[in-house]
């Protein structure tokens, strides 16, 4: 049967009520700063595994001369594909958080410096085979 107005997609309500309060954190940085005051910042991407969302925060320098806090709001991100452009709608997951990837949201790009505790613990209970979780991570700051 057709709407006018279309219903919105199913919601896995399962995983909703098991990962409701679970959010993992990572600590990232501008791959390609503009300038050496980009080269400092530094951002909390945290992952909401409840909705696969993802929100981005700077966090704060002080004496820097720019505002820290929210620097992406709460939402699904789409990855980019270079071939089929805007035909493919692939959003970043779980499997896309892992330390020294990089991930293209609105046009800036981001490496995934480091996880908290936390998260690490959660990661490693999905996949115990990854390498970047089998050890805490220390800062990779220069």
């Amino acid at each position: 049967m057709l709407y006018l107005v279309p219903k919105p997609p199913a919601k896995n309500i399962m995983k909703m009520l098991q990962n409701e309060k679970k959010r993992l954190r990572f600590r990232a940085r501008f791959s390609e700063p503009k300038d050496a005051a980009d080269e400092q910042r530094r951002f909390i991407i945290t992952y909401f595994m409840a909705d696969d969302t993802i929100s981005v925060y700077e966090e704060t320098i002080n004496n820097s001369g720019r505002w820290s806090g929210k620097f992406l709001e709460r939402g699904r991100i789409l990855k980019p594909d270079p071939v089929r452009g805007s035909a493919a709608v692939v959003y970043y997951g779980l499997d896309d958080m892992s330390i020294g990837n990089q991930l293209n949201i609105n046009c800036h790009k981001f490496d995934i410096i480091q996880v908290d505790e936390f998260s690490r613990k959660v990661l490693l209970k999905l996949y115990p085979d990854r390498d970047d979780l089998q050890q805490p991570s220390e800062s990779q700051d220069e």
